[in-house]
């Protein structure tokens, strides 16, 4: 009675809420209009290099400061800008991370070798004014050193400096921000001569939100309507058959053969041991070469943030980001998803925040002093503050958006993607067994070994922490599992000791439903509902099902626990989830063998 007269409550709360929602988002709206016709005009492109992300939020920061001084500007990855436009453009701005020892990020080597040609004249670049901030820590004996080399081969180019270079030291008390605050003054006052128009006129203050980059849209029930069915049955990170090869947007699906702990039970540190079946992947690695690891959020974090927004997870989105070199720079999204599968397969919901959420979730705090408090964390003199709120005690987005609970239900999914970020590969180094001595051939072919350590923690706070890469691949499995369900395990457990003996060895996890060994019967649709996340996930994975056993009842009660799994593990409605499963019948992943 009570939770009911709640829930009465609240919807009726919402109507009203949502009314002024609306007013509000309206408002917004409007003003967007005004900063976008603000920012039109000359064009200043923000180019990162980043391998974990850092940089491109910096990037970002740096881009949203030019525009709100009126120049139009994008943050976009080195590799995803077209290198010729540095011909035409008159200002370029990088950002660019130095990572491990000394080695520029992925996403720039494509556009770092094309500037170091040797047939590029010296005045290549002689239109070019351009600014430098490198991302580094020195405690690493190649400091910056891919920020330094950039600044000085743009200079033999011909390129004229706009400001020294920048150089953030991850060992400085307030982190980038030490640096970056005082390289922006000084970017402002070097680049106003060349634009005196645009950055004549007053800034677009800070309490003005900008418009999100990336925007996430609600889809309407007509654009549902107007979706392909090959549109509609897209999984996350599903790549497209004429992809040649893997890559950071368009990561491959590959099944686990083996998940065991390496140290003893009792040891304080979890160390797995754990391969990945590439045989079908077109994946050629060598000595020296990483794996990169995309994770899954865990149901926990997702479902808190759908809380925090107030919104059903199977509601259907698209995400829409207007500048091409931009979306190239993002992972490669399916055409509509729902917004379970955006935060559980993308968006960053678990790290410890950057800058712009706290700038985003000050637009919407309703309580004055929590809105007060979340600028101070995104203004100069804020920054220690903000870094000893946040970063030394290495709060989570969603700790911190129980602090600010006058912003729940208050932020437009529009800003979702902005304003948590998107997760980043993590790098994890490959294990290879040469065959011999004088030979290219290793062991284990079509297979990738990688030691993992488990990382679990506590913070200042001691706060519980658990690494979302090393703790999702914990929970990996192999991909086969086999639900076995007879009358009692004495009796009727055919093959027993062959089946444990396969899960022993790692090659499949085992799952038992012995109807008449207990009290209450235990049926097979039972135990596969209690595996319901392992289920959902192999199947969004392209797995096959076989199902063998006597005819009845049982082939459609399992049936009917498929369509629920998928259903409430991936966030569809009834109707998509019963068309997932026909359509696996329909292409053969989804066989019955049963008999009277």
């Amino acid at each position: 009675m009570d939770a009911r007269g709640e829930d009465d409550d609240r919807a009726g709360g919402h109507e009203h809420h949502h009314n002024k929602q609306e007013q509000e988002e309206q408002q917004q709206e409007q003003e967007h209009q005004e900063q976008e016709q603000a920012g039109q005009g000359a064009y200043v492109p923000v180019l990162y290099a980043s391998q974990t992300g850092t940089a491109q939020d910096t990037a970002g920061h740096v881009s949203r400061t030019l525009i709100r001084h009126h120049l139009s500007s994008a943050a976009i990855a080195m590799d995803a800008f077209h290198v010729g436009r540095l011909l035409e453009l008159p200002v370029v701005i990088f950002v660019v991370a130095t990572s491990g020892q000394g080695e520029a990020p992925d996403n720039m080597k494509k556009t770092w070798r094309f500037l170091l040609r040797k047939s590029l004249p010296p005045d290549s670049l002689q239109h070019l004014h351009f600014a430098v901030f490198g991302l580094g820590d020195s405690s690493y004996p190649k400091f910056n050193f891919v920020g330094k080399k950039l600044f000085k081969r743009l200079l033999s180019l011909g390129a004229t400096p706009l400001t020294p270079i920048g150089l953030a030291d991850d060992q400085h008390p307030l982190g980038v921000d030490g640096a970056l605050m005082p390289w922006i003054e000084t970017l402002l006052t070097a680049i106003r001569p060349l634009f005196p128009q645009p950055l004549s006129r007053p800034p677009i203050p800070g309490d003005k939100l900008l418009p999100p980059v990336a925007n996430v849209i609600q889809l309407s029930a007509d654009e549902h309507a107007t979706l392909t069915y090959q549109q509609q049955q897209q999984q996350p990170f599903e790549r497209p058959h004429n992809e040649a090869a893997p890559s950071r947007r368009t990561p491959a699906r590959v099944p686990i053969k083996l998940n065991q702990r390496m140290t003893p039970e009792d040891h304080f540190q979890d160390v797995r041991h754990v391969v990945f079946d590439v045989s079908s992947a077109n994946l050629p690695y060598a000595p020296g070469d990483v794996l990169y690891v995309m994770p899954e959020n865990t149901s926990e974090s997702v479902d808190a943030i759908l809380d925090w927004f107030g919104v059903d997870g199977a509601m259907l989105v698209r995400v829409q980001v207007d500048d091409e070199a931009v979306a190239t720079s993002l992972p490669a999204l399916p055409d509509r998803l729902s917004f379970r599968d955006l935060l559980t397969h993308y968006l960053d919901i678990q790290a410890v925040p950057k800058r712009y959420f706290f700038e985003i979730l000050a637009s919407f705090a309703a309580d004055e002093m929590q809105s007060e408090k979340l600028r101070e964390f995104t203004a100069a003199e804020g920054q220690e503050a903000r870094y000893d709120y946040v970063n030394r005690m290495k709060r989570t987005a969603i700790e911190i958006l129980r602090d600010f609970l006058s912003a729940k239900g208050r932020v437009p999914v529009a800003y979702a993607a902005d304003m948590f970020g998107f997760m980043q590969p993590r790098a994890f180094s490959i294990c290879l067994q040469s065959a011999g001595l004088n030979t290219k051939t290793f062991l284990h072919a079509g297979e990738i070994h990688t030691a993992v350590a488990i990382v679990n923690y506590r913070t200042r706070m001691a706060t519980p922490r658990r690494g979302v890469y090393t703790n999702w691949l914990k929970t990996l499995q192999p991909d086969t599992m086999f639900v076995f369900g007879n009358r009692n395990a004495a009796a009727d457990f055919l093959y027993g000791d062959e089946w444990r003996a396969l899960e022993h060895r790692g090659l499949l996890t085992l799952v038992l439903a012995f109807s008449r060994d207990q009290e209450h019967k235990v049926y097979v649709q039972h135990k596969m509902r209690e595996h319901a996340g392992a289920i959902y996930s192999a199947i969004a994975r392209g797995a096959y099902i076989l199902l063998a056993g006597s005819s009845g009842n049982m082939p459609k009660q399992v049936r009917e626990a498929f369509v629920d799994i998928i259903q409430q593990e991936g966030g569809k409605t009834a109707k998509e989830a019963e068309a997932m499963v026909k359509d696996m019948e329909r292409t053969g992943r989804y066989t019955c063998e049963t008999w009277d």
